[in-house]
C-alpha cells in the first residue's frame, strides 16, 4: 500500500460501512473505544513519567547511579512518544481523517518507531545492569558520568539505527489501524519490506527479551546461593529478611517480564501472522488493538521502575508533605486575615503615631 498525498484522509463513517458488510460490527463503536483507550495512556502516561522525571532529578543528585540515569532517561523516551502521538491521534479522532500527508507519515512512523524502541532498550539495560551489579559484587554508583551517559546513548544508537533505515530505501512506513499512525509495513511481500521486518522482529524483540529473562533469572538464582549461604551465619531475624527481600526480587521480575510481554507479545505475534501470511493486517481494524498494546508501555514502566523505587518512594512523600504543610499554613495565615482585618489596622495606626511623635522638631538648640 503506498501513501499518497491524495490517500491520506480516512472516514469513520465509511470504515464502519465496510465493517458493517462484513460482520456487522460498528466502526464508531471500535473507533471510539480505541481511542479513549489512547486517550487514557495519554493522560495517564504523560503526568505520571513527568513525575518520574522530576523527582528522579532529587534521587540521581543524592545517588548518583548508572540505574537512576537510565531510568530517567527511559521516563524521557515515553515523554517523546506521548508527545508527539497523543496529538496525533487526537487530531486524527476530532477530524476523521490523516491530514499530515506523506510526509507526515513517515516522521510518525520514524518516531514512534525510535522512541519506543528506545525505552525497550533501556529496559533490557536495566536488566543486565541489575545483573551485573549482583554478580560482580559491586557498588551501584561505582561507574563514572562518562560511564552512565555511554551507556544510556548505547540505547539511543541502537534503536536509532534501525528507525532510521527506511529513509535509506530498506522498506517505509506505512498507515496501521484506523489510520490514526503510521509503522512498517508488515503485511508486505517485498523483498526489501520482509528483510526489514525480520531484522525488527529478531532485534527488537526476540533479543531484548531474551536478555531480559536471562539476566533475570539468573538474577534470581544468585540471590537465591547467596541467601542459602547464609544461613547457617544469620539468625533467624535476618534468615526472614533476607527471605522477603527474595520474594520482593521476585515479584518484582515477574512483573517486569509480564509487563513487557502484555505490551509487546500482541504487536509482535500480528506482526508474525502479517509476515507469514503476507496480508497487511496492519491497515485494517485489527491492526490498531495490538498497537494500542504497544503503546501502553509507557504506563507501566513509570509504575514498575519508578514508583516502586525506595528513594522515589520517600522524595515523593517528602516532597509532599512539604505542599500540604506549606498550604496549610498559607491556609491559616489567609484565615487570621480575614478574621482580624480591623486590630491589625490599629497596630499599624498606632505604630505610626508613635513614629511621628518619635520625631522631635526642628531647633537651632537641637543641632547642638
Amino acid at each position: 500500500m503506498n501513501i499518497t498525498a491524495t490517500k491520506t484522509s480516512f472516514n469513520f463513517s465509511e470504515w464502519n460501512n465496510a465493517t458493517a458488510e462484513t460482520n456487522g460490527e460498528s466502526l464508531e463503536a471500535l473507533g471510539h473505544l480505541l481511542m479513549v483507550a489512547l486517550s487514557l495512556i495519554t493522560i495517564i502516561g504523560l503526568p505520571a513519567n513527568f513525575v518520574v522525571v522530576f523527582i528522579f532529578r532529587y534521587v540521581y543528585a543524592s545517588n548518583p547511579s548508572s540505574l537512576n540515569m537510565v531510568i530517567i532517561s527511559s521516563s524521557i523516551c515515553n515523554l517523546l512518544l506521548i508527545l508527539v502521538a497523543g496529538p496525533v491521534h487526537t487530531d486524527v479522532y476530532i477530524h476523521g481523517r490523516w491530514r499530515f500527508g506523506y510526509d507526515g507519515c513517515q516522521f510518525y512512523g520514524f518516531w514512534v518507531h525510535f522512541t519506543a524502541v528506545s525505552e525497550l532498550s533501556h529496559l533490557t539495560i536495566i536488566s543486565m545492569h541489575r545483573y551485573y551489579l549482583i554478580a560482580s559484587k559491586q557498588r551501584a554508583r561505582s561507574q563514572r558520568v562518562g560511564q552512565q551517559l555511554a551507556l544510556v546513548s548505547a540505547a539511543w544508537i541502537y534503536s536509532a539505527l534501525f528507525a532510521v533505515l527506511p529513509f535509506l530505501g530498506l522498506s517505509k512506513y506505512d498507515f496501521e489501524g484506523l489510520h490514526t499512525g503510521c509503522a512498517p509495513r508488515w503485511g508486505s511481500a517485498e523483498i526489501k519490506d520482509a528483510t526489514y521486518n525480520v531484522l525488527l522482529l529478531c532485534f527488537e524483540f526476540v533479543l531484548p527479551f531474551s536478555v531480559i529473562l536471562y539476566c533475570n533469572i539468573k538474577l534470581m538464582k544468585t540471590i537465591n546461593m547467596h541467601n542459602r549461604r547464609m544461613i547457617d551465619r544469620s539468625t533467624i531475624e535476618e534468615v526472614s529478611k533476607r527471605k522477603e527481600a527474595q520474594r520482593s526480587v521476585q515479584t518484582m521480575i515477574i512483573i517486569m517480564i509480564s509487563a513487557f510481554l502484555f505490551s509487546w507479545l500482541p504487536y509482535t505475534l500480528f506482526c508474525v501472522v502479517g509476515m507469514i501470511s503476507r496480508t497487511n493486517f496492519a491497515s485494517g481494524k485489527i491492526g490498531a488493538i495490538p498497537a494500542v498494546f504497544a503503546k501502553s508501555s509507557v504506563i507501566w514502566n513509570p509504575i514498575i521502575y519508578g514508583f516502586k523505587h525506595n528513594l522515589f518512594r520517600q522524595r515523593l512523600r517528602q516532597i509532599w508533605r512539604q505542599c500540604c504543610q506549606s498550604s496549610v499554613r498559607d491556609a491559616s495565615v489567609a484565615s487570621n486575615n480575614r478574621s482580624n482585618p480591623v486590630p491589625s489596622l490599629k497596630r499599624s495606626s498606632r505604630s505610626q503615631k508613635s513614629a511621628i511623635i518619635s520625631i522631635k522638631p526642628y531647633t537651632p538648640s537641637s543641632v547642638m
